[in-house]
């Protein structure tokens, strides 16, 4: 499994020494640790606005919206910065492949805040964060796959 998971960066690793070759493990620590700063900036400005929102929405409405308005950045800052990818003529199915990964995260944040009908904000929030924490692990590993460098 380990040797799985310690395959080649996808385009390139932003390494700290362009001369040196990081060991395979050691790029997907970097690629997996600059997707997680950049997915829980995503989460937290989520849930920033999902609880501005939610002043006004109701929950699965505020979700939805906060959702949209991060996930579309969120999604390219993810190609670009953690996966190395910068051929705009992929852009459009990298997109829609980043798109419908993060539909899950919305559905199941929608699913939670629908099972937590008398929650507080606070849990409605903890909710969120715990949820989108799971997900963005499974699309760590689903996008990355995508975007693997094709052996052709």
């Amino acid at each position: 499994m380990i040797t799985a998971l310690a395959e080649p960066a996808v385009k390139g690793d932003f390494s700290a020494d362009p001369g040196v070759s990081p060991t395979p493990l050691r790029a997907f620590a970097r690629q997996a640790g600059r997707f997680a700063a950049i997915g829980s900036t995503g989460t937290g400005i989520t849930v920033l606005l999902f609880a501005l929102f939610g002043q006004w929405m109701d929950p699965l409405v505020a979700n939805a919206a906060a959702w949209l308005v991060t996930t579309l950045i969120i999604n390219e800052l993810q190609r670009h910065f953690a996966f190395g990818v910068t051929d705009p003529t992929r852009a459009p199915l990298d997109h829609t492949v980043a798109l419908l990964s993060s539909l899950v995260s919305l559905l199941a944040t929608s699913v939670a805040l629908s099972a937590l009908t008398n929650a507080n904000p606070a849990q409605q929030l903890t909710s969120l964060i715990a949820v989108n924490a799971v997900v963005g692990a499974a699309r760590f590993f689903a996008i990355r796959w995508w975007l693997r460098p094709s052996s052709t």
